[in-house]
């Protein structure tokens, strides 16, 4: 008689062993689990749905806009991006033969005398032009011309900002203007002083008309890069 209620007790000892036996297998199965794989996804994002990264789509913005307010194009073995905007025309007879492209520049409303830009293969190296284009022009003292050289990737671009009364070129007394304004840009085609061939660059028109374009034309010059 005293063996049955200590067997009565074993047992009930057995089953509680039993269901803390399965209860630790259930803990450590659940510790030695795969640990869950982190995102950077939002637990509240639905990729299926919403707009897009806005920084992603920024920066595609940007570089589209950059690329569509120039073009490229290609004078003396340089290319140069263009500003968009800026009118290539056709060469006037006098021109064709020796310059290889033009352009109007700016606001074409106002009916007076346009900017123009003109891209020209040309020789006799940079001083020569260079003194050439003070030539054209009767400044006054309170004006002198400006110069500087401007590093390029691989060479150096040469600037003159010059102002005053134009008295012209090979088109003689007949082409003066008053309050007038070039900047005129030569670089050399190589980096041997012994070779004459340049790319020249003149900005010439109206001096306040001209003022308004000086820093776009600044960033065309500096934009040069050899093909």
């Amino acid at each position: 008689m005293p063996l049955r209620p200590l067997f009565l007790l074993t047992g009930s000892t057995l089953l509680l062993l039993a269901s803390l036996v399965v209860a630790g297998c259930t803990d450590n199965e659940s510790q030695n689990a795969d640990p869950p794989v982190l995102t950077t996804e939002s637990p509240d994002d639905d990729s299926t749905s919403g707009p897009p990264d806005s920084s992603f789509e920024n920066s595609v913005g940007d570089d589209a806009g950059e690329s569509a307010n120039t073009t490229k194009k290609e004078y003396g073995g340089f290319q140069f991006s263009v500003p968009a905007g800026w009118e290539e025309a056709e060469l006037s007879p006098f021109q064709r033969g020796f310059v290889t492209a033009r352009y109007f520049v700016g606001d074409k409303s106002g009916g007076g005398d346009r900017v123009t830009m003109t891209v020209t293969d040309s020789g006799g190296g940079v001083q020569a032009n260079l003194k050439r284009w003070r030539q054209q022009f009767q400044s006054p003292p309170e004006k002198p011309p400006f110069q500087e050289e401007i590093p390029l990737s691989d060479t150096t671009a040469h600037w003159l900002d010059i102002m005053g009364k134009f008295v012209g070129g090979m088109g003689g007394s007949g082409n003066d203007r008053t309050d007038w304004r070039m900047i005129g840009v030569i670089i050399p085609k190589t980096n041997d002083p012994t070779m004459q061939s340049v790319v020249a660059l003149k900005l010439t028109g109206p001096a306040a008309e001209v003022e308004q374009v000086r820093d776009a034309f600044r960033d065309l010059v500096t934009s040069a890069s050899r093909k």
